[in-house]
């Protein structure tokens, strides 16, 4: 397995294609823009979409959903809360911050009673990650300690909990979460570099 991260669109989010070396199918993670950026790098690759996975719903990680979906002909997958998230541009922020809508169907609900979520050969553990958003979802697979984080654990940082709907107490329980996986876990988040576990218990501006 290994990973492309692509930074896309106006607030630089990281869109991630996770691939199987061997066979070429992947999972693309968070396409918040750019559908055609994507594309054009899972082409170049030789790459075979199976699904989209999102770890929350704000506009800049579903840009791209909907025309990657209908180009692939594959499912989307997330929580209900964003699905109902990317269906809402007052919820998923693209009115407010943009003074436009961006909007995506997303097809199928990971339920917040699934631990374990896979497509094909590609197996993650689910972890409920909300404080940033209700719903958030962080993936984690466990065989090679990677882990997709979305915008709750950034190098250095955190994800915004300043909207109506965010919470500060539960984005460090959720983070509380996330430090409990092994120190040598490489995190993959919704913006800015890769860093690992045990960086971020070290370094992590906030206090748990």
């Amino acid at each position: 397995m290994d990973i492309i991260s692509l930074s896309l669109g106006l607030a630089f989010t990281n869109c991630h294609i996770y691939y199987n070396k061997e066979n070429k199918n992947c999972i693309i993670l968070d396409p918040g823009a750019e559908s055609d950026a994507i594309i054009n790098r899972i082409k170049a690759e030789a790459l075979r979409p199976l699904a989209i996975l999102l770890t929350h719903g704000h506009f800049d990680h579903i840009g791209a959903v909907d025309h990657l979906a209908s180009y692939y002909n594959i499912p989307s997958y997330s929580s209900k809360y964003a699905q109902k998230m990317a269906s809402n541009s007052d919820l998923n922020a693209s009115k407010n911050l943009l003074g436009k809508h961006i909007l995506a169907n997303i097809s199928n609900i990971i339920d917040e009673t699934i631990e374990d979520f896979a497509v094909d050969k590609f197996r993650f553990k689910v972890i409920q990650t909300p404080g940033h958003t209700p719903g958030c979802m962080s993936f984690y697979v466990p065989g090679q300690n990677i882990l997709f984080s979305g915008d709750v654990l950034f190098f250095g940082s955190y994800g915004r909990v300043d909207f109506s709907y965010s919470s500060f107490d539960d984005i460090k329980v959720s983070i509380a979460k996330l430090f409990d996986l092994p120190e040598n876990t490489m995190v993959y988040s919704g913006h800015g570099q890769p860093t690992t576990i045990g960086q971020e218990k070290m370094h992590n501006i906030i206090n748990i």
